[in-house]
């Protein structure tokens, strides 16, 4: 173990002596301690990025509320549209015949769920809302109540200002709070919600057919760390099957390559095989580098409205801290093909150029499938 450990420094410091004595006493213990010390603080590096990202809670998970029409009822035919919607592979649609009304509402307490806006931290609510009338005339107001407990007890906010023209779905967001333009009717309590009503209308001599469709309901608003959801010991794992993988096809392309081109030369695979792994020791620098920038980021917040993709992007990569670890990831690349040239010329007695051109070639494929 001493000795390995030896040889894993001397690899960062002095690699033509390290390489020497690795070459003739190749020890597969070294390599599998790097690949346990890179993992370990790699996983940390993901589980300290992982606690700064907060992640939406949305209630529910998933589509339940508008794959059915189970729990819905309208004034209305109600079914189910398979050809338009928003997320999931349906909406919940309703149609009536010569009207000026139309009205959908969602029976919470039949799915047995109510919602405590209050105590779940709950500040949002989400929704597509797509409307037609035949003769393609605005509504003349459009509503929307939070039942609390019955149609007698109500929130109700105008949502005419949120519409997109007929025909359009109109993603709307809205904040649960009464400061934020509810209007109460009777004695409703956030603590309590039981039911979900859309309600649109039309003057008396603006009857016509008329087609309402909801999708991707939920309510949302409150974030959670992302860890919650994640654990250092599958960090751990995914980064030891990274280590393994990149380990793996780089002896793998370097033996074949030698094998086809380098006539003459002859390296038990088990030498090159430790060698390798000893070049990706720099990876534990790596790593340990990442973690230090890491505790840096600010929190960021993503969930019904962002991606984490886009929340990365906005929030993390204007960072110098966040930009310095892609630079540093790839200054270890070059520095993982220049330790595996100075391993090939004490292999070979190669030229710097071609030991370089070697070691260059055979990581590109690494580079190009799981990046740098």
């Amino acid at each position: 173990m001493s000795l390995a450990l030896s040889w894993i420094l001397q690899v960062w410091y002095s690699p033509i002596k390290a390489f020497r004595e690795i070459t003739q006493q190749p020890d597969i213990l070294g390599p599998i301690v790097i690949l346990v010390i890179a993992s370990l603080i790699g996983a940390g590096f993901q589980q300290i990025a992982q606690s700064k990202i907060l992640v939406e809670s949305l209630i529910p998970e998933g589509e339940e509320w508008t794959d059915s029409t189970k729990f819905w009822i309208s004034n209305g035919i109600l079914s189910n549209n398979t050809r338009d919607w928003l997320m999931g592979n349906q909406s919940i649609q309703s149609f009536v015949k010569n009207n000026t009304q139309i009205w959908m509402k969602l029976n919470l307490s039949e799915a047995d769920q109510t919602i405590n806006c209050s105590k779940e931290g709950i500040t949002k609510l989400y929704f597509g809302l797509k409307w037609n009338h035949s003769g393609n005339i605005t509504p003349n107001s459009t509503r929307i109540q939070l039942l609390s407990p019955d149609e007698t007890n109500f929130f109700e906010l105008n949502l005419t200002q949120n519409l997109q023209e007929s025909n359009v779905w109109s993603n709307i967001t809205l904040n649960i709070a009464e400061e934020n333009g509810w209007l109460e009717e009777g004695a409703p309590t956030w603590e309590r919600i039981t039911g979900i009503k859309f309600e649109l209308n039309w003057v008396v001599s603006n009857r016509g057919n008329l087609t309402l469709l909801i999708d991707d309901l939920a309510f949302g608003g409150k974030f959670e760390p992302l860890t919650r959801y994640t654990f250092f010991l599958g960090n751990f794992f995914y980064e030891v099957l990274d280590f393994l993988i990149r380990w793996a096809i780089y002896f793998a392309i370097l033996f074949i390559f030698l094998k086809v081109f380098a006539f003459g030369v002859e390296i038990p695979s088990k030498i090159l095989f430790t060698t390798v792994g000893f070049t990706f020791s720099v990876r534990i620098l790596q790593n340990t580098f990442s973690i230090l920038l890491a505790s840096t980021f600010p929190k960021i917040y993503y969930g019904y409205a962002l991606t984490l993709r886009n929340a990365i992007y906005q929030n993390w990569a204007p960072l110098i801290t966040f930009q310095a670890i892609w630079i540093f990831r790839f200054v270890i690349s070059v520095w993982i093909v220049y330790l595996t040239a100075i391993a090939l010329r004490n292999f070979c007695d190669f030229s710097w150029i071609k030991a370089l051109g070697i070691s260059a070639i055979a990581y590109v494929p690494i580079a190009w499938i799981l990046g740098i």
